[in-house]
C-alpha cells in the first residue's frame, strides 16, 4: 500500500516549476525506486530513496547531458496533462 503523503504531488510540481526558473538545476524522479514497504516503516524513505545507486545515475544523466554535452538521452518522459475521471486517471507525456 502506499504511504499517503498528500504535499508530494504539490511539492513535485513546485519543484518542477522552479526547475525552468533556474539555470543549472535539474530534477529527477525516483518514486518508481521506493518499496512502499519500506515507506509504511520509515516516511524518511519517501525523501532518501534506499536505491540510491539509481537515483545518482539519473542525476548522473543529467551532468552529462547539461554539462558534459554528452550525446545521450537527458532523462525519461516528462508528464504534461493529467485528467482524473474516476476510476480513471489518464496523463500525457512528452
Amino acid at each position: 500500500m502506499a504511504p499517503r503523503l498528500p504535499i508530494l504531488p504539490f511539492l513535485r510540481d513546485w519543484l518542477r516549476k522552479l526547475e525552468k526558473e533556474l539555470s543549472h538545476v535539474g530534477m529527477v524522479t525516483y518514486h518508481d525506486t521506493i518499496d512502499y514497504e519500506d515507506v509504511c516503516k520509515d516516511n524518511d524513505s519517501v525523501f532518501h530513496p534506499l536505491r540510491r545507486k539509481e537515483t545518482g545515475e539519473r542525476f548522473a544523466r543529467l551532468a552529462l547531458y547539461d554539462i558534459y554535452e554528452q550525446d545521450i538521452v537527458r532523462s525519461g518522459p516528462v508528464g504534461t496533462v493529467q485528467k482524473v475521471d474516476s476510476p480513471f486517471s489518464y496523463c500525457l507525456f512528452r
